[in-house]
Parts: C-alpha cells; structure tokens; sequence
C-alpha cells in the first residue's frame, strides 16, 4: 500500500498556531492563571480572526485545485475521444487490409 505524505502549508501552520493560542488561552483563563486587561482578552478573537483568514485561503486553494481538476479532464476526455477515432481508423485499414488479402476476419 502507497504511503500518502501530508505537507503542511503556510495557512495550515497558522490555523494551528491560532487554534493552540485559542486553546491555551481558554485553559489559562479557565484556572485563572490570566487576569488580565482588556487587550491581553482580546486573543481569542484575533486567534478566530487568523484561523478564519488561514481557513479561508485554504478554500481558495482548493477552488483553484478542483478548477486544474477540471481542465484536465476536460483534456483526458479529449485525448480520449482522438485515440478512439484514430482506433476506428485504424480498424477500417486493418480490415480493408484483411478483406485484400482474403484473410477471414475475427469474430468481435
């Protein structure tokens, strides 16, 4: 079985990042190690902020990604309609070739 490997992006070390801030700010606030101004509470929404900008680049990414998808496909499906016309092709000489030489054809 092929072993996928999973590369992390720039937007992935962010959303993490935010999201562990987020996490050790809600620990630290919940056992009252934080008491703190008003600024220093303001970290959990700029955490949200960063991870919602990192999460929506990724959507962005994968948008493009599934439009790549898209035209290659539309490619595939091309090269694929030219090969079967060229097969055709290639079976009307072969059987002309056959009918020429009085060789009986095979059975399809």
């Amino acid at each position: 079985m092929t072993e996928i490997k999973t590369e992390y992006d720039w937007t992935d070390w962010v959303f993490i990042i935010s999201m562990l801030i987020l996490l050790l700010w809600i620990i630290g606030k919940t056992i009252g190690f934080i008491r703190s101004p008003v600024y220093i509470d303001m970290i959990p929404y700029l955490s949200i902020v960063f991870s919602a900008g990192a999460l929506f680049q990724k959507i962005r990414e994968m948008g493009k990604n599934i439009k790549e998808i898209k035209i290659g496909a539309k490619d595939t499906e091309t090269s694929l309609h030219t090969i079967d016309m060229r097969v055709i092709k290639l079976e009307t000489v072969l059987d002309n070739i056959e009918v020429s030489l009085n060789v009986p054809s095979n059975q399809k």
